[in-house]
């Protein structure tokens, strides 16, 4: 099922992605009734995200945010391979691992410690949230048409990408 999971939270980011690339750098930077400032800053904030819970399950450290060192034509490429990166992690997984406790420290320093199938879950729900916030923005900008992104389109297509 997590595999699954992972795969949508690739599709849904490659979708949205596809629409929002050919978009200027105006229109990206543009102010945004968001919880971050535009469409861009949302965007690095899912990478954001992305990169620093890859780096705990994988027991690298990580200091600062990621997104101090994007450029901003990464935006597009930049999540979708941090995106086909959790892919990859994901697949390569068993069973027991999806059990295995992962010790961490949050941006404050707080630790705290989790189940690798719940910080995966987290990961997904999470980009869900704010890909929401990437569609408002999308319309805010009036790009159409903005393609379905709910997990539900992608269980019912009958032959899924391959990831």
């Amino acid at each position: 099922m997590l595999k699954t999971y992972i795969s949508y939270n690739y599709w849904a980011n490659e979708r949205l992605l596809e629409i929002s690339a050919p978009l200027s750098a105006e229109a990206l930077d543009q102010p945004a009734e968001l919880s971050f400032e535009s469409l861009r800053k949302t965007w690095f904030h899912i990478w954001d995200a992305e990169l620093i819970w890859l780096a705990r399950l994988e027991g690298q450290p990580l200091e600062g945010w990621p997104s101090h060192d994007f450029a901003p034509d990464q935006s597009i490429t930049g999540l979708l391979d941090a995106s086909g990166r959790w892919v990859a992690w994901v697949h390569a997984q068993n069973e027991t691992d999806w059990h295995r406790t992962v010790k961490y420290a949050n941006s404050k320093g707080k630790e705290f410690s989790q189940p690798v199938w719940e910080i995966v879950m987290h990961v997904v729900n999470h980009a869900s949230y704010h890909r929401g916030q990437v569609v408002a923005a999308l319309h805010q900008l009036k790009v159409a048409p903005i393609p379905a992104t709910d997990l539900i389109f992608y269980l019912r297509q009958a032959e899924r990408p391959a990831l």
